[in-house]
């Protein structure tokens, strides 16, 4: 195990956090930048990236990678905002008033008939896995275990099988 530097070390060594920090800031910028997909939400992330850094500097073990540990802070802020963030559903005239914009989705539509037509037009490995799952009540571990497959696979197959067939009822 290597020893830790301790936050008095890293001052008195060659160049402190906030100087290794604002090195860096032009790399951690175009992370941002890529995450976010906007300039003003990249810049606030950096923003607490930075508040962040320097609250924790005494953590501060290898100044070597310094842009490995900043960016990983940045990317644990990112993600922590996602995970906090509601989605944001625009609000038109007919949501103020209720009941208007509750429209049937179009699968309701879909009779019996056309659905057992969209499931023959699939490919036999998808039919078959969608037909365990969906019909037969089949978990994800039992189909992959009777057939021979991993878990991912059987997921990947419902994927495409569902999409398939949104696209056969549906045309979107």
């Amino acid at each position: 195990m290597g020893t830790r530097i301790q936050w008095t070390e890293i001052q008195t060594n060659d160049r402190s956090v906030e100087e290794l920090l604002v090195e860096q800031l032009p790399r951690l910028s175009r992370v941002a930048i890529r995450l976010t997909g906007s300039a003003t939400d990249a810049a606030d992330l950096v923003q607490e990236t930075c508040c962040r850094v320097i609250a924790k500097a005494r953590y501060f073990r290898e100044r070597s990678n310094a842009f490995g540990w900043f960016s990983r802070i940045l990317q644990n802020i990112y993600y922590d905002r996602q995970r906090r963030r509601r989605p944001e559903v625009p609000l038109g005239e007919h949501d103020i008033a209720g009941s208007e914009s509750q429209s049937i989705p179009s699968w309701r539509w879909v009779s019996d008939d056309e659905y057992a037509e969209a499931l023959s037009l699939l490919p036999t490995v998808y039919r078959i896995t969608y037909h365990r799952y969906a019909i037969d009540g089949h978990s994800y571990e039992a189909i992959a275990r009777d057939l021979g497959i991993s878990r991912v696979t059987v997921g990947v197959r419902l994927m495409r099988a569902r999409t398939k067939i949104r696209f056969l009822l549906t045309g979107c």
